[in-house]
């Protein structure tokens, strides 16, 4: 195994982690405003971007760049009522699961002009990814456990005198009301599902114009093969579109424009973290290739998260959601370990 692999089975680990831990500053700071939330998020990432600018020695702007900014802007507004809707875990793991296959097929067929890469093995390649993905998909059926202290009533207004004439009426109530309940979870619960994996698809698309610089040099000046130069001109195109929404939300909204302090620090922390997933993304695709990279920053994320769902926020209880939650792990890492083999010349 050449330092190449080493390098970037390293750079995708790291992504992993960071990545799923992207939310977890933020899991108990509730937001009234998804805008202001993105924003913070976004300076966080600037942040990051501005880090690897200086170690990169203050490399040129790329404009082109910024157009994947915009698109992660997108994806990560509408995931804020994803996770809402069907919690961290099983939302990261479905948008990721649209992410994949975009990221994954616009590697290996050469789509919108990035250049085609293949496996020394792509059978083997394209097992893996197909078992990583059904290991996704597997969480889906995870069912978590939201802590409320506003449950549902039982029934519907005032309290209903304890009387055996009035027994018929508090039945009726009560089994219109958790008719009612069972539906708008549903909804709620398919809406989320669609969100996420509409998300999947600008997430993906946050990658492609830096893959398209680097597999086009010549279209662009001073550009270079490598992925970090490019980091702060994508990282831009996050702040500013992020910057952007939440001064038209400010616009729109006037005086009802929410702000809560608490929520300075938990979202940049976050920010910062998918600044330096991202970056050690791309430091992992440099020395791989997006077949392989992109299954497992992905996929893995998904199993980040759904571990600190599992052991600290305790929203997975259950045996049958320990037994599906051991079986998507599984899968995951049996594909992880295929996409990885597929790339090696033995």
């Amino acid at each position: 195994m050449d330092s190449d692999v080493i390098i970037g089975l390293g750079g995708c680990a790291m992504a992993s982690l960071a990545f799923g831990s992207m939310y977890v500053p933020m899991k108990h700071q509730k937001s009234k405003n998804p805008f202001f939330l993105q924003w913070l998020i976004s300076v966080g990432i600037i942040l990051i971007g501005y880090v690897i600018q200086m170690i990169e020695g203050f490399p040129p702007f790329y404009p082109f760049a910024m157009i994947g900014g915009f698109f992660w802007t997108i994806a990560s507004l509408c995931s804020l009522p994803v996770i809402e809707r069907i919690g961290m875990a099983v939302g990261m793991l479905l948008w990721n699961t649209s992410n994949c296959l975009i990221g994954w097929a616009s590697g290996r067929f050469g789509l919108l002009g990035i250049k085609q890469t293949i496996p020394e093995m792509p059978w083997l390649n394209v097992v893996g990814l197909c078992v990583m993905l059904t290991g996704g998909a597997a969480f889906s059926l995870v069912r978590i456990e939201k802590k409320s202290a506003n449950r549902l009533p039982t029934t519907i207004g005032a309290p209903v005198p304890d009387s055996p004439l009035l027994k018929p009426v508090r039945e009726e109530r009560r089994s219109a009301t958790v008719t009612v309940h069972v539906r708008s979870a549903c909804r709620s619960r398919a809406s989320g599902i669609a969100l996420a994996l509409f998300c999947g698809i600008f997430y993906a698309s946050t990658n492609l114009p830096v893959f398209y610089i680097q597999d086009n040099i010549s279209q662009f000046k001073d550009a270079v093969p490598r992925g970090l130069p490019y980091m702060f001109s994508l990282y831009s195109g996050v702040f500013l579109g992020s910057s952007i929404s939440f001064l038209a939300h400010c616009i729109v909204r006037k005086s009802t424009c929410t702000i809560d302090g608490k929520l300075v620090l938990p979202a940049i922390a976050g920010g910062m973290l998918w600044g330096f997933a991202m970056a050690a993304r791309f430091v992992a695709n440099d020395c791989l290739s997006q077949t392989v990279t992109f299954p497992i920053t992905t996929t893995v994320p998904g199993c980040t998260a759904a571990a600190w769902s599992l052991f600290y926020f305790k929203e997975i209880k259950g045996s049958r959601n320990y037994k599906v939650l051991s079986i998507a792990f599984l899968f995951v890492l049996i594909g992880a370990i295929m996409v990885t083999v597929s790339k090696l010349k033995l």
